[in-house]
């Protein structure tokens, strides 16, 4: 009796030892190397500054590096896409928002990725979006600037972060609702719709606020003059939400969030999502993205995911009512 137990509790350390060998995520502790987060905008923007300070905190939680490697352009999609051909194994995540996850799926014939079989790790932060216009445009009202697009059609020049991405998208939004029409002048990201608006190359952009960019507000070299926030910015304190002046339907949030190549073992997603959720809640932490105009807003990565289809849907109706076509 003896032997057939021993020789049945071998034959299931044996089997364990297999399966192990076989699951590398469960064989040895996660994470033992460094850990690589694609961010797709450049150096020194808004999404580059809170992936990093996100990353900082989650690499301490973690015990190893969380390395940056920008890849601007084409919305953020090219960030994504990359991550997703990368291995399964929690070494490679994509720092990603709206445009990538929500609007090139609807708005990219191909934007180089299923985000369907992406695995969510869980949402970071959340932001709004602030008007912002060139100094060398004689405006400094709302109401000033719509008449003035009404009365000059087609003279108006706007920036965004790329093509169909959530600068692109709110820019159109608030053409259609306030009755006019400027021309898309779509950039790579980071500093360069702010600095062609300051050189008036661009009239308008709507863009999430970020240092630099309420910096040069506060100097006279951009103006804004309404946000999309339900309520007043604390950093803004004189300018109106679009809901005051009569635009309701462009209150609007844009947002960032961590995933993993596809079929990411779940209990890596577990071990990060648990990291970054953790992050989130530290007071230093909260209060540094809340300097760059960020909300820290932690999710699991079930409700990611179901945010991230209900979003896709809204983006479905949003293009058919504006007549927008994939790229």
């Amino acid at each position: 009796m003896k032997r057939k137990s021993l020789a049945w509790t071998l034959s299931v350390l044996c089997a364990f030892a297999i399966g192990a060998a076989c699951n590398p995520a469960r064989a040895e502790q996660f994470p033992n190397k460094p850990i690589r987060l694609m961010v797709g905008a450049s150096p020194g923007g808004s999404t580059d500054i809170t992936a990093r300070l996100v990353g900082q905190q989650m690499s301490k939680i973690l015990g190893q590096p969380i390395v940056i490697e920008n890849k601007a352009g084409a919305s953020g999609t090219i960030s994504v896409a990359t991550t997703s051909r990368s291995p399964a194994d929690g070494y490679t995540l994509v720092w990603a928002g709206n445009s990538a996850l929500t609007m090139a799926p609807v708005l990219y014939r191909n934007p180089g990725y299923d985000i369907r079989q992406m695995e969510p790790i869980g949402t970071a932060t959340q932001s709004f979006f602030i008007l912002f216009v060139t100094p060398h445009l004689k405006v400094n009202s709302f109401k000033e600037f719509v008449d003035y697009a009404r009365l000059n059609p087609d003279r108006l020049n706007y920036a965004s972060n790329g093509v169909n991405g959530s600068m692109h998208l709110i820019a159109e939004r608030l053409q259609a609702a306030a009755g006019f029409r400027a021309t898309h002048v779509p950039y790579k990201g980071g500093n360069e719709p702010a600095q062609a608006l300051v050189s008036g190359q661009v009239q308008f952009m709507l863009d999430p606020p970020a240092p630099q960019k309420l910096g040069m507000t506060q100097s006279g070299q951009l103006k804004a003059l309404a946000v999309s926030s339900p309520t007043r910015m604390k950093d803004l304190p004189n300018v109106p939400t679009f809901a005051e002046l009569g635009y309701r339907n462009l209150t609007s949030e844009t947002f960032f969030g961590l995933l993993a190549p596809p079929s990411t073992p779940e209990a890596v997603i577990t071990i990060l999502s648990t990291a970054l959720r953790r992050s989130l809640a530290d007071a230093g932490l909260r209060d540094e993205l809340s300097r760059t105009g960020n909300d820290a807003v932690a999710s699991t990565p079930a409700e990611f995911k179901r945010k991230l289809a209900l979003e896709t849907e809204q983006i479905k109706q949003l293009a058919d009512r504006l007549n927008l076509k994939p790229e």
